[in-house]
């Protein structure tokens, strides 16, 4: 998601009880390509290189998925790291595939065998925290990812918490919130990734969808299927990071992403990444395009990169996640 260095995430920090966050010569899963510039600045950027897209009309379905079979159509060829502005979505999950992982949440309780509540270098049940260009102001605990009415919920609450910083130390976090990833259960290399995801509408809440290297080795390449800070709700980002060049972003318009159930896909080819937001495909890259397994996280930060927080307000907010599914070529 975020950050902008390059240190490694392969190796855990030494001797730490509970969790660590990263630092520059320690090795704690920095998400690197979370580095959000400035929402006004990113912008004028994009428009700047033709990458700022409008999605018309309210994209948002009741069920959260496109229907099936939509109609394919490409907007012309080069399309090379920019926004694909009028384009509409092949059909979806693109012909060929078959499902690899499908994730529903029933019952009342998360699935540990499917879903870790933490990054990986964590110790079991005590919590992590993330420490990157940005602060973060919330301490991961697994009783924060709630399930009910058949969706996990990452939730933000405003519960004083004690965690570590990034030497190991104790230190109180003002929030606590809720993270999963697929690691280590599943991961994958080319396919169709599908999110149907309610965000949060919060002034410092900082939800994101994204994609780590599954061998832990560094913490790049990055491919951010989704993310947003605070308001407003209808400008999310999606952004990819190689493990070399420069990164790339792009700013969307959409629907209200706060209001009822949307779609988030990634296209993953070799040679292509292309995101889609409710069926419309609203970004492609097609440079340094990774070639290597990797898992899904998901999780709520909260965060004081544009605005201070606001006790307790600012630590409130629900990521919802109806479904997480896969496909994959048969030679996947």
């Amino acid at each position: 998601m975020e950050g902008g260095s390059t240190d490694q995430a392969g190796v855990p920090p030494a001797t730490i009880a509970s969790h660590t966050e990263s630092t520059p010569n320690r090795s704690a899963p920095r998400r690197v390509a979370r580095v959000l510039v400035h929402p006004i600045a990113l912008a004028i950027l994009a428009l700047a290189i033709g990458s700022v897209v409008g999605i018309e009309g309210k994209l948002g379905t009741n069920s959260g998925k496109p229907p099936s079979g939509q109609s394919a159509h490409s907007n012309g060829s080069n399309l090379s790291d920019v926004g694909l502005e009028g384009a509409r979505s092949p059909s979806l999950p693109p012909a060929g595939m078959h499902p690899t992982f499908d994730a529903t949440f029933t019952g009342s309780a998360l699935d540990t065998q499917v879903w870790s509540t933490c990054y990986w270098y964590a110790v079991p049940g005590a919590g992590c925290g993330h420490s990157g260009i940005y602060d973060e102001s919330e301490w991961y605990l697994p009783s924060q990812d709630t399930v009910s009415d058949g969706a996990l919920n990452l939730v933000a609450s405003a519960v004083p918490t004690t965690g570590s910083d990034s030497k190991g130390k104790p230190k109180v976090f003002p929030c606590r919130s809720g993270m999963v990833t697929t690691d280590p259960s599943f991961d994958f290399t080319y396919g169709y990734l599908q999110v149907v995801a309610r965000m949060p509408n919060g002034r410092n809440t900082w939800p994101a969808l994204w994609m780590l290297p599954v061998d832990h080795s560094t913490d790049l390449p990055e491919i951010d299927l989704l993310e947003m800070i605070g308001r407003p709700t209808n400008r999310p980002t999606v952004a990819f990071h190689p493990a070399k060049g420069p990164q790339r972003t792009l700013i969307a318009t959409t629907a209200d992403l706060s209001s009822g159930w949307h779609t988030f896909g990634l296209d993953w080819e070799p040679g292509a990444l292309t995101w889609f937001i409710d069926g419309k495909a609203v970004f492609t890259v097609t440079t340094n395009v990774p070639n290597r397994p990797m898992y899904l996280l998901a999780n709520l930060a909260i965060t004081n990169a544009f605005l201070p927080l606001q006790l307790p307000g600012s630590c409130a907010g629900s990521l919802s996640i109806r479904s997480v599914e896969v496909w994959q070529n048969t030679a996947s």
